[in-house]
């Protein structure tokens, strides 16, 4: 027995009452964190991508380079990045040349030097 307030408590059920609260305590914090998580994960889906994608072609195009060594980074398939930003209303003629880009310099073929092949539609 334990004397607590004033009143004598069995020590089992201190440990019982102080481990049920340290349970509900941590279940609170994961079940915020995890909120807070998936928060940060809808912001940067939203802010990440749609705030560059409307940047001149230059500028955009390097942030969706980097963006896409990123996503690459953390394990995602060229096929998931692709459906990603289609999904996300970039080109697929935007997407496939900048995924075309990586590659070959991945591959380590210098590209700065290529002439760039222009199809010109009659309307």
């Amino acid at each position: 027995m334990v004397f607590v307030f004033g009143f004598d408590v069995p020590v089992i059920e201190i440990l019982l009452v102080s481990t049920v609260v340290i349970l509900i305590t941590l279940c609170f914090l994961f079940y915020y964190i995890r909120k807070i998580l998936f928060s940060l994960e809808q912001l940067e889906k939203h802010l990440g991508i749609h705030a560059f994608q409307q940047m001149p072609g230059e500028r955009a195009r390097v942030r969706l380079e980097a963006y896409i060594k990123y996503l690459q980074g953390e394990g995602k398939t060229e096929t998931q990045i692709r459906q990603d930003l289609l999904k996300l209303g970039w080109e697929s003629m935007v997407v496939n040349a900048v995924l075309w880009k990586l590659k070959e310099e991945e591959r380590g073929h210098d590209i700065s030097h290529q002439p760039h092949k222009v199809r010109r539609f009659r309307e």
